[in-house]
């Protein structure tokens, strides 16, 4: 299965603490090539694939964003905001 954001926003994997460092970003068009570590996320695009390592994506308009760290605005639980779609 791949995963796939479901909207805007910074990707990262669930029980990071806060800030993230942002690391990168995707888009449907321009997926992100690496792999994303405990404390660091990327910026994703509604459609894009979720890179390895993340399993959780925050919606841009709850974050807040300075240089490269990225405060979320809300616990989420594992699997927010990521759809599964077959490969």
């Amino acid at each position: 299965m791949t995963a796939h954001a479901m909207m805007d926003g910074f990707a990262f994997r669930s029980g990071s603490g806060a800030p993230l460092r942002l690391v990168g970003a995707a888009s449907p068009a321009a997926p992100f090539g690496g792999s994303i570590q405990q404390g660091e996320c990327i910026a994703i695009r509604a459609g894009a694939s979720v890179p390895e390592g993340c399993d959780t994506v925050a919606k841009q308009e709850q974050c807040t964003q300075d240089g490269d760290k990225v405060w979320l605005g809300a616990l989420l639980k594992r699997g927010t905001n990521v759809r599964d779609v077959a490969a």
